[in-house]
Formats: C-alpha cells, structure tokens, sequence
C-alpha cells in the first residue's frame, strides 16, 4: 500500500513537471517593438563658431609716440569716434634732427594732425597691439577693428566632413543667450579650398577646413561671440528605416525579428545607407510590420510566441 502511494505521489509530481515545463516553453517572451515606418534619414555634426566680419581692418599711426588714449577692446565705436591718441614729444624732438629721421616744421606739422585717429565707420575694436603708455610705432598696426554691418560665422570642421558640404546649404544656428537656447537658421556661403592642421582637445593632428556661415540672426550678434552650427551631411527623404538595435548579421545576411500573428520570424532584409541610430531597408519588409526592436535577446527564436 504504501509503496503505491509512492508511486502515486512521483507520478503526480512527474506530471506537475511536465505541465510546468510545457506552460514555460508556450508562455509568450515579452518584447518591444516598432511598426516600420518611412522617414527622413538624416546625418549631422555640430562645430562651435565665431562670429567675425567680412571688413577687417588694421590702424597704423603716422608717427611713434606715447599712446595716451586707446578705444577699449571688444567695445563698440562709431563713425567719428576717436579710436588712438598720441602725444607729440617723441615727435617734436625730431624737428629739425640732423640725422635721416629729423623732420622739418612743416612736416611735423602734417603728422600732428594725425595724432587723432578717428573710426571712419561703425565697428568693434577686435584687438588692441598696445596700451595706455606704449609706444606705438609708425607704420605698425596699433588697432584691428572690424565692420558690424558685415557678419558671418566661421567654423574650422574636420575635412573629411567638409567634402559632404556645399554652398548655399541650410545650416542650424544654435545660440545660447541669457540660458536660453535659441536655434535659427542660415546659410553655407563660404567652404574653403585649403586644410590646415590644427590640434585637437586630445592633442590629436587634425585636418580642418575653414566654413563661413551667414545668417540675419549673426547681424545681431556681437562680433567675437561663441555659437554652435549643426552641418548636416546626409538627408535623404521618405525612406523605409529600422533602428540599428533590430539588424543582426548571419552568415553575411542580415535579418530582423519580425512577427506574425503573435509568433516570431526571422526576415533576411537588404540594407541600404546608414546614420548613427537607422539602417535604410531596401527589401525584405514592409511599411506596417512589426519589428523587434532589441535584436539581442537571447530568448528570441523562430515560430516562438511573443506578447507586445
């Protein structure tokens, strides 16, 4: 007797076993998915800016003298603002010097006309070469000053981005003013021709092309003012994408997860272009399907049953 109810009790823990081992082998995997859909692929990187003008230009005095008055650097000026002021001893005491230097009244004259420089323009003092005190010297540029009614953005971009870039193509203009990020848009008017090496943060030679952006909103900025251009390099529209999350490669094919009446199937897919997040899908599936999203999950198998 009791030897049968032994057996009894193994046969119904054999068959509690077996019912549990078939309800987890039929019990549906959880999974994400998207439903296939056309979009917009599109490529980017983002540079940092500075804003310039197009009208640069040097002022030299006529004479080497003590500087007593120099327009602050970074300020605005305008039309008819003084922008350097000399004294006159240095030159003075060249009157009439027997060496090759010496000048006549006259001459001395002339010059201490010029010991005024005024702006011939509205502008911004981009650098100052001397201060309250030096000497500034004949012929040698004292000021750069710039037009405010000229500006652009340039962005030193890595070459290898630039030869996807062309001009007159749309640029993002990122600003960030009083914690506030604004973005609007301008225009590539400018690729230069020329690389030059320039050192990355990391201490890394890098090739790097010179671009100039214009745009209304620059107008407004001041010149020497930091901004970030987001430059795309690819947009291509209306085209059938899977995120990079959902492709796996066998045997040189590539396949997606994809499912039918709740089951799994595993679909070959031909894979077109590509961006830092999507694959373009060029055959296998369709606007409409739905596809597993993380194609890594190990529990994923052909014919298995999915909830989503």
């Amino acid at each position: 007797m009791k030897k049968t109810v032994k057996i009894i009790i193994a046969l119904v823990i054999l068959v509690a076993l077996g019912v549990y081992g078939y309800v987890e082998l039929t019990k549906p995997i959880t999974v994400n998915t998207i439903t296939v859909e056309k979009k917009d692929m599109v490529s980017s990187f983002k540079e940092n800016a500075i804003v310039t003008s197009d009208s640069v230009f040097d002022i030299t005095p006529s004479y080497s003298d003590e500087v007593l008055f120099i327009a602050k650097e970074g300020s605005l000026v305008k039309k008819g603002d003084i922008l350097l002021s000399l004294g006159t001893k240095r030159l003075k005491s060249r009157e009439n010097e027997s060496s090759p230097f010496g000048l006549t009244d006259e001459q001395i004259e002339d010059k201490l006309e010029d010991r005024h420089i005024y702006a011939d323009f509205d502008g911004v003092i981009m650098k100052n070469f001397v201060t309250v005190g030096d000497v500034a010297n004949e012929n040698v540029s004292a000021i750069k000053i710039a037009k405010t009614d000229n500006k652009f953005a340039v962005s030193n971009i890595l070459s290898s981005d630039a030869v996807c870039l062309k001009v007159g193509q749309k640029v993002k203009i990122i600003q960030k003013l009083s914690g506030e990020t604004i973005e609007q848009y301008g225009i590539i008017y400018s690729i230069d021709d020329l690389a030059t090496t320039k050192m990355s943060p990391l201490g890394l030679s890098e090739q790097r092309v010179k671009v100039k952006v214009k745009s209304d909103s620059i107008d407004d900025l001041i010149i020497g003012s930091s901004l970030d251009i987001e430059f795309e390099t690819m947009h291509l529209e209306n085209k059938l994408t899977v995120p990079k999350t959902s492709v796996f490669k066998e045997d040189g094919t590539n396949y997606v997860w994809t499912i039918e009446e709740y089951l799994l199937k595993k679909t070959a897919v031909e894979i077109g272009v590509e961006n830092d997040y999507d694959y373009e899908v060029l055959s296998g599936i369709e606007v409409g399907d739905s596809v597993v999203l993380d194609c890594n999950n190990k529990d994923l198998e052909d014919g298995k049953k999915v909830e989503y």
